[in-house]
């Protein structure tokens, strides 16, 4: 085939097809109607000397040929990115994007407010979208550029992938305001609680049924190094459900520094001294190495990096409501 009568362009009408298997929505990944498609479709074919996909059910299925391009055709479209993203000259506020979050509820609640805000100012047509998917899921759909950065713990990530850390969230323990056994035992907020009201009082925690990732902190593993162990009576895998169970329960929960300081000034949890160490979790925000050198992608990165740090950088004196009065493994 004569490269110089080949239209490149149609490499992405490919690209599209192959993630897709669908000429409308390959049309809607890279701006094309559905009939523009089929005839970039039609030229390929030509172009290659083979079908590249037949139709099976509902889908098209990629023939051998288009399989074994596949990645040969993305590895070209990335290095013209590559090539591209050199020359670019980024103007935030005339960037028209949306960029695609992934993260826990902890993301849209304590990183997300913030980055909004600056988005409204620097760059008023960048929108944001948060995708909420399981740890092992949002790699492959990092690959497939449905999700543009992750918010995950630090992780020994693939190496296709790139990661930074962003910051760093220190944890607290959390009750219901009056909460009846910590009243009998005549503790105040603040008071480290004793390890054996502790490990006795239910307790829900955030977590997912499955995956590489799918507990945080390290109150367990300490906890069993002094031969001990919490009651957990229920597992959700966000921060906000955590926060109603307790404010609604005599359960305890783990919870994030954060998210806890906001709930206890509004009157709706206390806070509380944990009996063992509970080690600061650092968080990265992780992207695929393609997107290395491109602009805008760099300047999004930098822009909820940025901010993330501001938003756990607490002045001193705020680190919780009422001062923590220490005495690790109490009775």
């Amino acid at each position: 085939m004569n490269l110089a009568g080949f239209d490149l362009n149609l490499l992405k009408v490919l690209d599209a097809l192959l993630r897709e298997g669908s000429t409308v929505r390959a049309g809607q990944r890279v701006g094309l109607s559905q009939p523009a498609v089929s005839a970039a479709l039609g030229r390929l074919r030509h172009a290659l000397a083979d079908p590249l996909f037949v139709r099976a059910g509902q889908r098209l299925q990629p023939t051998e040929v288009a399989r074994a391009l596949a990645p040969q055709v993305r590895a070209a479209l990335e290095a013209a990115e590559r090539v591209l993203a050199g020359t670019e000259l980024l103007d935030p506020a005339r960037l028209e994007r949306t960029f695609h979050l992934c993260g826990a509820d902890y993301v849209s609640e304590i990183v997300l407010p913030p980055v909004l805000r600056r988005l409204s100012v620097e760059a008023p047509g960048v929108r944001t979208t948060i995708v909420d998917e399981i740890f092992e899921h949002s790699l492959d759909r990092m690959r497939e550029e449905e999700i543009d950065v992750l918010v995950v713990p630090r992780f020994p990530f693939p190496d296709d992938l790139e990661s930074r850390v962003a910051f760093t969230s220190r944890f607290v323990v959390a009750s219901r305001p009056g909460h009846p056994a910590l009243a009998r035992a005549g503790l105040a907020p603040g008071d480290t609680l004793p390890l054996d009201l502790f490990c006795e009082i239910p307790q829900v925690r955030f977590g997912f049924d499955r995956g590489a990732i799918a507990r945080l902190g390290n109150e367990d593993a300490e906890l069993e190094r002094l031969g001990r162990r919490r009651r957990i009576v229920a597992t959700a895998p966000g921060f906000s459900p955590l926060t109603a169970m307790v404010a609604g329960t005599d359960c305890l929960a783990v919870l994030p520094e954060l998210i806890g300081l906001r709930e206890a000034a509004l009157g709706r949890i206390d806070l509380w001294g944990a009996p063992i160490p509970l080690h600061p979790l650092d968080l990265c925000l992780v992207w695929h190495r393609r997107h290395n050198e491109a602009s805008a992608h760099r300047w999004f990165r930098d822009l909820v990096a940025e901010e993330a740090a501001a938003a756990h950088a607490l002045p001193a004196g705020t680190a919780a409501p009422h001062p923590m009065r220490s005495d690790p493994l109490g009775a």
